[in-house]
This record gives C-alpha cells, sequence and structure tokens, in this order.
C-alpha cells in the first residue's frame, strides 16, 4: 500500500502523506515473511490468434488485433516504458489464450484470475465472447485442480429484452462468475452511452443479475470505446 501510494504521488503530485521509509515498515515487512501474497488479477485479456481461411470475419477480427499489438508496441518503444521490448516487435500468439495461461500463471505470482473482454457489435460477437471465457475457465480450473480462474459475463443493457435473456443463458448455462457492462460503449444501431443511474435502462439489468444470483457487476468507467455520444461526462 505505501507503494502504491508513493507512485501515486510520484505521478500525480504529492496528495498523500506517506515518506519512503515506510516502505520498510518492519511489522507490515514481517507479517509476509514466509507467507506468500494473495494476488487477484480481476482484468484479463486475450484473442484469438486462429486463422480460418474460409472466416473472412474471424480473420478480420485477426488483423485488427495484430494492427493493435504491433501499434502497443510501437507506443511503448516510442515512449521508453519497458527497455526491455525495445528490440520486441511482438507477434499475434502474444495474444493467444496459451500465452495468457504462461504469462499469468507460470510466468507471475498471481494467485487467482478473471478473464473478461472488451465488447464487440452483439455481446456474443465480444473479442472473446463469453461462451469461449466460460469455456477457457474451465479448463484452467480442471487441469489446476483448483478455482484458479473466474470469468466475467457481458451485460449489454442497452439491448433491452434481448439482454436479459442472454444474461440468463450466460447465468444459468456458462455460471459466469459475474457481469462486465461497458457505459461508454454502443452495441450495433445505438449511438450513445447509458447511465448507471438510469431507471429504464440499467434498473432492469441490475434486477436481472440479483434475481440470478449472480450480484457482482464490474463497470468499466473508462474512455467510450469507439464512436459513442454522451450527454455528460457521467455517462462514461
Amino acid at each position: 500500500m505505501a507503494a502504491a501510494l508513493l507512485a501515486m504521488n510520484d505521478t500525480f503530485g504529492r496528495f498523500f502523506n506517506i515518506g519512503e521509509i515506510e516502505l520498510f515498515e518492519t511489522a507490515a515487512f514481517a507479517e509476509q515473511q514466509g507467507n506468500p501474497y494473495f494476488i487477484f488479477d480481476v482484468q484479463t485479456h486475450y484473442v484469438s490468434s486462429h486463422y480460418d481461411p474460409s472466416d473472412a470475419e474471424a480473420n478480420r477480427k485477426g488483423a485488427v488485433s495484430k494492427q493493435a499489438l504491433l501499434s502497443l508496441r510501437k507506443y511503448i518503444r516510442e515512449m521508453g516504458l519497458n527497455p526491455k521490448l525495445a528490440g520486441d516487435r511482438g507477434t499475434l500468439d502474444d495474444l493467444s489464450w496459451k500465452n495468457f495461461v504462461k504469462e499469468v500463471f507460470f510466468d507471475s505470482e498471481t494467485t487467482v484470475g478473471l478473464i473478461s473482454t472488451p465488447p464487440g457489435p452483439y455481446p456474443q460477437e465480444a473479442v472473446v465472447p463469453p461462451r469461449e471465457m466460460a469455456h477457457i475457465r474451465d479448463e484452467i480450473n480442471r487441469l489446476a485442480g483448483s478455482q484458479r480462474m473466474l470469468a466475467h459475463g457481458l451485460a449489454t443493457p442497452q439491448l433491452g429484452a434481448a439482454d436479459l435473456e442472454f444474461m440468463a443463458m450466460q447465468a444459468e448455462t456458462l455460471k459466469v462468475d459475474a457481469w462486465k457492462c461497458y457505459t461508454g460503449s454502443c452495441p450495433k444501431g445505438f449511438d450513445r452511452g447509458w447511465r448507471m443511474d438510469d431507471e429504464h435502462i440499467a434498473y432492469p439489468m441490475l434486477e436481472q443479475a440479483r434475481k440470478l444470483n449472480v450480484k457482482r457487476v464490474c463497470v468499466h468507467k473508462g474512455l467510450p470505446l469507439g464512436p459513442c455520444r454522451a450527454t455528460t461526462i457521467h455517462e462514461i
């Protein structure tokens, strides 16, 4: 916690009253001796790198994913954020679920992870659809012999009754562990975001989550994903 507060002071200006000596507080350090940290990564992603000559849509998504990866690597190199990546041009396999498992469980100290996904034009067409997220979750837990992975379901409340039905399928068939929502994302046919306090859009989704007994709702409150109008900044 001390390291996190110091990092924010260094980035945004001194806001928290904390000194560097608190990084080495004896009692806090002693509490961790011999006991591993419990690390729960609640925001992990991967995309499919499968190439199917007969599937133009899958190939298009693969091209988009590759371009996104290359753009990110270029940004990291130019900003000097990680010198170790200076000569790494990256491949599409870096985004695959196999590399995802390697990075999360073999090359880090993560105890439990959660698979999430950016949205698509419809929730069934997300970068990684809920059915695939649940499948990878179940495979990882099967191989581990314990619960090492959880999976998000997607809720897109602008879609109304269709979304409520899709939520029910995800809860009852896929056994999703929580919901991921994007207030600044527009499904196909919509041009604006939505608010969590909208009684006509958000409340039915929240009531459905309670009814399905999947009551954890994780809401993306960052920038909009793609062109999306918002009446006020609170909508995103």
